[in-house]
């Protein structure tokens, strides 16, 4: 191209040929590139927690859309996340022995998506209260087949909230067997909450 310091006219037009073809390229190149760019993934996290608000340790939450399953990610000590992209989508969450649980979203910035109170299989569960509408917490619950034998029983928490997992008691098929659910006060409760 140089001839003792001079342009040899013969290679300019080559020379600007080649420079063409390199800018040329690298712009395609480069918008190649930028389209292929995958859009921002956005944060979905949350809480899974039990009838009794227990955080569940095992299980896993699935995020589906349109298509079928997008992603998913396990339950750990009642928390998860997902990093998904914008869009709409239903989010599963599923553990061995409660019954599964899902809720629709709208994904277009990170949500935070909870499951409350999801349920054992093969449980009975519920809420205690008073006259006045008002939770009672430490009431026992005794759960009785129809000969009168208790097949389980527990105690209500803060919220007045009970569950009675009883999974050799249902038949096979998993139909409800016949159960009465026994309510069991103690003096020192009924007084409190009559005179409280």
């Amino acid at each position: 191209m140089f001839l003792r310091g001079e342009w040899d006219i013969k290679t300019l037009p080559k020379l600007i040929i080649f420079l063409l073809l390199v800018f040329t390229l690298s712009g395609t190149l480069g918008s190649v590139a930028a389209d292929e760019t995958p859009s921002a993934n956005l944060d979905t996290s949350g809480t899974v927690t039990g009838w009794l608000e227990n955080p569940l340790y095992s299980g896993k939450i699935s995020a589906y859309d349109e298509t079928g399953l997008v992603d998913e990610t396990d339950i750990l000590v009642g928390n998860y996340s997902l990093e998904l992209p914008t869009g709409n989508y239903t989010l599963t969450a599923e553990s061995d022995s409660y019954i599964s649980q899902s809720h629709e979203i709208e994904l277009n910035e990170p949500l935070v998506v909870d499951f409350k109170y999801m349920i054992h299989k093969h449980s009975i569960y519920g809420v205690v209260y008073d006259g006045d509408g008002q939770a009672l917490k430490d009431i026992q619950v005794d759960a009785q087949d129809t000969e009168g034998y208790s097949r389980g029983y527990t105690t209500t928490n803060e919220e007045g909230r009970y569950l009675l997992p009883l999974y050799d008691y249902f038949s096979p098929d998993g139909s409800e067997p016949p159960l009465e659910v026994h309510l069991i006060y103690t003096l020192p409760v009924i007084f409190m909450k009559l005179f409280w």
